[in-house]
Formats: C-alpha cells, structure tokens, sequence
C-alpha cells in the first residue's frame, strides 16, 4: 500500500494502533507526541498517527493495563508520559 493510497483512504486494519503503541514503549518512557513521531520514522513517513486516533488508542490500553501514563514536569512544564503497563509485563515477561 503507497503512502498516498493511505492517507487519502486511511487503511490503516483495526488494531495497528495497539500493536504499535507498546512495541514503541519497550523501547522506553516517552510523551504522546513521542510515540506518533517514533512510528512515523519506523514506518518511513507512510503512518502519521493524529492525536485524534493516538489518545483514543492511548485510552483504551490504559483502561487493559498494557500502557500507564505518568504525569512528568520538565522545563516549568508537565506532560503526562507513557508507559508499559503492569498487564504487559505479566503477558510479555518484562517490567513496565
């Protein structure tokens, strides 16, 4: 699938999202806008996660354990951090 076949049409299969967020998160701790960035290098620039579809997503392996956010103050500034989740790590064999 051609990068502008997927940004016209957004076949993107269900579920990407939630396989993409914890694989980037072994990689460690980061911020939301981390993530999106993250997969779109990994995937050359043909995924660009909007904030729209990455919270939602952000959510919903919250509320399944597999991802905990973690408020961090950096600069005068918060930002709340991802995480692997505790459900991960007893699935996976490795700590959050």
């Amino acid at each position: 699938m051609t990068r502008s076949r997927i940004e016209e049409k957004g076949d993107v299969m269900p579920g990407t999202l939630e396989m993409l967020i914890p694989k980037t998160l072994t990689r460690g701790v980061m911020p939301g806008y981390g993530i999106a960035q993250h997969i779109r290098l990994l995937s050359e620039e043909v995924l660009r996660v909007k904030e729209g579809s990455l919270y939602p997503a952000l959510q919903r392996l919250q509320l399944q354990g597999w991802v905990a956010s973690e408020w961090v103050k950096l600069r005068g500034r918060g930002q709340t951090w991802q995480k692997l989740g505790e459900t991960w790590a007893k699935s996976w064999g490795s700590s959050p």
